[in-house]
């Protein structure tokens, strides 16, 4: 199975749009696009997961290469002005450290048309 998301992309350019693009082409390594130069990525403590840009693609990179059959479902999203709210499954990493599969909540704050700030509950 290649690396990927289950969910129905939103092909508008709103806030949903743009979440769609930062989770659905990791795989692709197109996610870089979707994010701001200075984005926070933090779990439900607040504790800082990645900052900046190149954190992330360095983070998104190593999961991918360390996760072939990576799979990840949209279960249930809201959109709320500048936040979406997503109820995510994912299967499949195999990156050191991470469990097998991980069932989410992944609030992103939006600004100026990118993804600045992800928040990772569960």
């Amino acid at each position: 199975m290649e690396c990927g998301y289950t969910h129905k992309v939103d092909t508008d350019d709103g806030p949903s749009a743009l979440a769609d693009r930062g989770i659905h082409y990791p795989g692709s390594r197109l996610v870089c696009a979707a994010y701001a130069e200075d984005t926070l990525l933090k779990d439900g403590e607040g504790n800082l997961i990645a900052q900046a840009l190149d954190s992330i693609r360095d983070l998104y990179g190593e999961l991918f290469s360390e996760s072939p059959r990576l799979h990840g479902e949209v279960l249930i999203r809201v959109t709320v002005g500048k936040y979406v709210i997503d109820e995510e499954r994912v299967r499949g990493m195999e990156m050191e450290g991470s469990p097998s599969e991980v069932h989410a909540a992944v609030v992103y704050r939006l600004v100026e048309g990118k993804i600045a700030h992800v928040m990772l509950l569960g």
